[in-house]
């Protein structure tokens, strides 16, 4: 990684976190689609075992004792919310999934997210401890919740429905997802929906051997393939003792990719091997495209966007205001004699409506860095490409120089790689209409 002259400030700030997380690509590589970094045990055991995910733990209402290994920084830290278990979790699913009839719900908080696939840019691993501080004091949030299909106390094939998005801490040890009304003004985007969740269907097989073979998207609504919103607060409270918007990030296509079974993952998908260390136990990809991603500045960064640190890494001297410093300059392979780009886009995401609902973002570069086979063909779709009606191509390939190569489109998007640690939580049924407040005070 080149050295940075904001280094300092971008550690001091807990750097990024989330779809964009500054993560660590020591642990190990994710281009087999496994887990990379270290690997935790996600569960005590599955099918064949204690048979809850949680060892040898008695009665559904009964959860685990408080963990003095997790985090530290903001309460509750007694009482029914206080960070229990392997994973640090403040309410157990357990307890909810066991008592339930005929639908399980289970939520979630990412307690650490890190993109392992740019080390380059936005993974490396001199920034793994800032980006464990900022999620252990609460300050970014993605948050899952899952309603699946039970039947004569178990899991059962059929529809179910999953909310996957941005959210905040209420402080009290309670979650919730943002509302339509929520989003504050940053630059060009005004939209106050934009954070807003929205429910996706899913199909359930309680048979599959991981999470997401029992829980796969119905691609057909899946609304995700339309770029989503996470914001990013301050770190520092501003006069008033409230954490306003500095950033965000935009995103497309995010799925689980890895995570273990259902039986296994109840409560805690990963560890906290001890304070400031985590073993994650899952998986996601996502996809960022350049235009969406050059609308708002990280201030700790120089006021660079975010698709400039993904291109180029942190800004070095004055080149963040050089016109080769911009992600419209011309695209050069990185390493070579005087260029700047650290990073290629190796994906193709859709833009317009049209495109949106005939297919997906996808690795469109058959030499990309990662060594993902390449699902694409030379012609654009013609139809809609649904992996569940049988499609088999996910769309067209894409040129990462931007060169026109043998007529194809310009790769448009980075794809990231994270791993992640879940937490199991008590989301409210009521989306905030505000910014998360302060929970320091």
């Amino acid at each position: 990684m080149r050295k940075s002259v904001f280094l300092p400030a971008l550690l001091a700030s807990g750097c990024l976190a989330m779809l964009a997380a500054c993560g660590d690509d020591s642990g190990g590589s994710s281009n087999d689609g496994g887990s990379g970094g270290k690997s935790g045990n996600g569960g005590a055991s599955g099918k064949g075992g204690s048979g809850d995910g949680r060892g040898m733990l008695g009665p559904a209402d009964s959860e685990e004792d408080i963990n003095p290994a997790c985090p530290q920084e903001i309460g509750p830290f007694d009482g029914k919310y206080a960070m229990k278990g392997k994973c640090c979790y403040r309410t157990s699913n357990h307890a909810r999934v066991t008592k339930a009839a005929d639908k399980g719900v289970l939520e979630y908080r990412l307690s650490y997210f890190m993109t392992n696939n740019h080390p380059k840019t936005i993974s490396g691993g001199l920034v793994k401890g800032a980006t464990i501080t900022r999620f252990d004091k609460e300050e970014q949030h993605i948050l899952f919740r899952f309603e699946l299909p039970r039947e004569d106390g178990d899991w059962a094939k059929g529809p179910g429905k999953a909310q996957i998005g941005a959210g905040r801490y209420n402080c009290d040890g309670t979650y919730s997802f943002y509302s339509d009304k929520a989003a504050t003004v940053s630059g060009e985007l005004t939209d106050k929906a934009r954070w807003a969740i929205t429910s996706v269907d899913v199909n359930v097989d309680p048979d599959g051997a991981t999470f997401d073979d029992q829980v796969k998207v119905v691609w057909k609504t899946n609304i995700n393939r339309k770029v989503t919103y996470l914001p990013y607060l301050l770190a520092m409270a501003d006069a008033s003792g409230k954490k306003p918007l500095e950033w965000e990030a935009a995103s497309q296509g995010f799925s689980i990719i890895s995570m273990p079974p259902l039986e296994e993952a109840l409560d805690c998908v990963g560890t906290r091997v001890s304070d400031n260390e985590w073993e994650p136990n899952g998986q996601t990809v996502s996809y960022q495209r350049l235009d969406a991603n050059s609308q708002s500045a990280i201030n700790v960064l120089g006021n660079i966007s975010l698709a400039q640190l993904q291109a180029f890494g942190a800004a070095v001297g004055d080149k963040k205001d050089d016109p080769e410093y911009q992600v419209s300059s011309k695209r050069c392979k990185p390493g070579s004699d005087g260029c700047l780009w650290q990073k290629l886009p190796d994906s193709l995401c859709p833009k317009t409506d049209d495109e949106i609902g005939s297919w997906g973002c996808h690795v469109g570069d058959p030499d990309n860095e990662d060594k993902i086979k390449t699902e694409c063909t030379a012609d654009a779709p013609s139809g809609v490409l649904d992996p569940d009606e049988g499609a088999t191509s996910l769309g067209q390939c894409c040129d990462p120089l931007a060169e026109g190569t043998n007529g194809l489109p310009a790769c448009n998007a980075y794809r990231l790689v994270s791993d992640f640690v879940a937490s199991a939580v008590e989301i409210t049924d009521k989306p905030s209409d505000q910014i998360q407040p302060n929970c320091e005070l």
